[in-house]
């Protein structure tokens, strides 16, 4: 796979925001505590930087 890179001025570049929260009744806690626990490692940090996001910050 070939590899390109497009470059969008400041001005134009729109930064998207993906928040992420665990839901209080989910029906499978243990997988939504995982996923948060995935996503605030080291590990998830590492991957949503490798895709181009902004890492992860607790609020």
């Amino acid at each position: 796979m070939r590899e390109f890179q497009i470059r969008i001025p400041d001005e134009l570049n729109l930064i998207a925001a993906y928040p992420r929260a665990a839901i209080a009744d989910s029906r499978n806690p243990e997988w939504t505590q995982a996923f948060v626990e995935c996503v605030l490692s080291t590990d998830g940090q590492a991957v949503l930087a490798k895709y181009g996001f902004t890492t992860v910050t607790v609020k």
